[in-house]
């Protein structure tokens, strides 16, 4: 009795000795901002800001931590218990990705050890691998090289406005999300994996089954996510994947079938035509430096071109069509100005596009006001001097509030209109929607050109109207459980053919 008195007293005095040292270092995480006199939101006991998170998608996350800022040039918030800096300032931002770029060469993100197609792609790797791996690819990104991509645009632009004739032959509303991202799976997948897919024709195939299940988002896949890119450390505890396994064993499938065609590793192409050849000389390059290079590796890079690419630029051509639809002298304007650069040219390649003024402007300000992420996030490898009143700890992870910046009427007059006149003087225009500095995203040219393409086929031919009972631009809500800027909703307009 006297034994058991006395280890219930041990366990309650535990127990109290446990709570009294969380409650204490509880005290002293949250009062981390208000000693260094930053603003702060309150966090929860637990979640510290991230319950703000939960309810929606992180662009609304983004803009209620600005609102609640009382418009301070940054503000503290908590993942959890780690204390995170939020920018809110563009020229301290541009400063943490372009100048001072040196202290912030990686992102505050990571996947699982175990899953080597997530934890081996450009987008989470590291230094030094990262450096090594960028300098490879980028040569397949330039002006001259995405040429050799221009005849793969031109086609399936073509047979985009085929299905969309088809589509109206059944005479029901389309769903221009699923559209688009039926012709960006072709082209990625083709130039990455080297693979023909025919999904802009017919809406199907096997590698449009694979975005298909790559776009749903539960809220499984929301938890994943925001592990990879705010708790790493609890990536492995729960043994995320980047990508489902399914979709791993098949990438690792197609794309070595992919190599074979193309006379293995034991040769270096003649010419970077695409990805793929470009991640085969990567690896010959290694073979004759004695560098041992796994194939992981390379799946890796050409399995997150397809999910970089394909959500991104499809939702960017469904906002794009949604925000035309409802502004008709927006339409007509470009209308006018693609008709007369084909009665000039006799046919739209990527050089005339690139130089419609017009039209890049129409795409730069849907980029603004729906931008692919609604954040940056980085981390300092060494203390860093925000400003005079700051310097943060190294790895202190830092977000770009980069959505909040997009839609504020302090660099925006009336942020929410749609107006790509913005875009057309010679004022300098903040727009980060594919990052800055070094480590801006590869593909953004690639990106560029598959809308041109896109929006020159569609506009030439068809006049875009409003349908009934489809949501106007200014009542579009972003899918809950994305951590992408993406429509919640199936958006659709009528296409009307120009006579």
């Amino acid at each position: 009795m006297i034994h058991h008195a006395m280890f219930l007293y041990l366990v309650v005095t535990s127990c109290v000795c446990l709570l009294a040292w969380v409650y204490l270092r509880w005290l002293q995480v949250k009062q981390y901002w208000a000693k260094l006199n930053v603003p702060f939101i309150e966090p929860h006991p637990v979640l510290g800001n991230l319950d703000l998170l939960i309810k929606g998608n992180p662009a609304d996350f983004m803009l209620e931590i600005y609102n609640r800022s009382n418009g301070s040039l940054y503000t503290g918030i908590w993942q959890l218990w780690r204390p995170t800096i939020v920018i809110n300032c563009p020229k301290i931002a541009e400063r943490i990705l372009i100048k001072d770029f040196d202290n912030f060469r990686d992102r505050f993100a990571v996947t699982g050890e175990s899953d080597p197609t997530g934890s081996l792609n450009l987008f989470f790797l590291k230094e030094p691998k990262w450096s090594s791996v960028r300098r490879h690819l980028t040569p397949v990104f330039t002006s001259a090289k995405l040429r050799m991509l221009e005849d793969l645009a031109e086609i399936k632009s073509k047979q985009l406005t085929q299905r969309i004739y088809h589509e109206l032959s059944k005479n029901e509303a389309i769903d221009i999300k699923a559209l688009y991202t039926d012709f960006t799976t072709d082209i990625i997948g083709t130039a990455s994996f080297g693979i023909e897919s025919d999904a802009t024709l017919t809406g199907d195939g096997p590698l449009r089954k694979v975005t298909k299940e790559l776009s749903q988002f539960s809220l499984y896949r929301k938890l994943a996510w925001g592990c990879y890119f705010l708790l790493p450390e609890y990536v492995d505890m729960f043994g995320f994947t980047f990508f489902p396994k399914s979709t791993n064993a098949y990438f690792l499938k197609i794309f070595h079938e992919a190599v074979q065609l193309r006379g293995g590793f034991d040769h270096a192409p003649k010419e970077n035509k695409d990805l793929l050849d470009a991640l085969i000389k990567m690896k010959y390059d290694a073979a004759t430096k004695n560098e041992e290079m796994g194939e992981d590796l390379l799946v890796a890079q050409a399995a997150v071109f397809l999910q970089g690419g394909f959500e991104t630029t499809a939702s960017n051509l469904t906002f794009l069509s949604v925000e035309l639809a409802h502004n008709p002298k927006v339409q007509e304007k470009l209308y006018q100005e693609l008709l007369a650069a084909k009665q000039k040219h006799g046919k739209l390649d990527a050089k005339n596009l690139s130089e419609l003024k017009y039209l890049n402007s129409i795409i730069k300000e849907t980029l603004r006001k729906y931008p692919i992420t609604p954040s940056l996030i980085r981390v300092p490898t060494k203390n860093y001097k925000i400003d005079d009143k700051l310097t943060i700890e190294a790895g202190t992870p830092v977000l770009i509030n980069l959505y909040s910046m997009h839609v504020n009427p302090k660099y925006y007059s009336d942020p929410m209109t749609f107006d790509p006149e913005r875009f057309n003087g010679n004022e300098e225009r903040i727009l980060m929607a594919f990052g800055q500095g070094p480590r801006k995203c590869i593909g953004e040219r690639f990106a560029y050109q598959q809308i041109r393409y896109a929006v020159a086929a569609i506009f030439l031919n068809f006049e875009l109207r409003p349908r009934a009972g489809s949501p106007k631009s200014c009542d579009i809500k972003f899918a809950k459980h994305s951590t992408l800027i993406i429509p919640a909703d199936v958006l659709t307009v009528d296409f009307v053919p120009r006579k």
